[in-house]
């Protein structure tokens, strides 16, 4: 299942999380797969307002995943005509993947590609700043890259909590 939810931010939000996303340091040796590294990613700290108010929309939009444990956050940065691996964030069922959209290009590139297995098709969603998607943690996606500048996302990976 694919959700997706635009106009949860202002534009001075969409503005300060961008730029604070464009800001951080990032670790270039990282990659959604061992045998393919791609991309770079940073550390989201959660006690920012960036964190704290993505969060808070996210638990506005979906309110079950207050019962869920959120056990990773961070930007993702992959560079202009990068190409990326096909990846599960977690292969447990249940677990959740939300992803903040920080900018995009006038190409309508940079999206999310969703693989479905069984129907041999993939699903895009484009970049759109400020939008959240929400999609099932074992689903195996990638991202696609601009042809001009750095795609930037925040990620916010969700899983059942160990004791249920």
């Amino acid at each position: 299942m694919i959700q997706v939810a635009d106009n949860m931010f202002t534009p001075n939000e969409i503005n300060l999380f961008l730029s604070e996303v464009y800001h951080l340091a990032y670790n270039i040796k990282s990659g959604d797969t061992d045998d393919f590294p791609s991309g770079a990613a940073g550390v989201v700290q959660t006690d920012s307002l960036l964190y704290a108010t993505i969060k808070r929309a996210i638990f506005k939009l979906w309110p079950e995943l207050q019962e869920q444990e959120l056990y990773d956050c961070h930007t993702n940065c992959f560079w202009p005509g990068e190409h990326t691996a096909f990846h599960k964030d977690n292969p447990a069922d249940g677990s959740v993947t939300v992803i903040y959209y920080c900018d995009d290009n006038e190409w309508n590139e940079g999206g999310t590609e969703i693989l479905n297995e069984d129907e041999k098709t993939v699903e895009c969603i484009l970049p759109v700043p400020g939008r959240i998607m929400r999609m099932s943690g074992n689903k195996l996606h990638r991202a696609t890259s601009y042809r001009n500048k750095q795609r930037l996302t925040i990620a916010f990976k969700f899983r059942p909590f160990a004791n249920e």
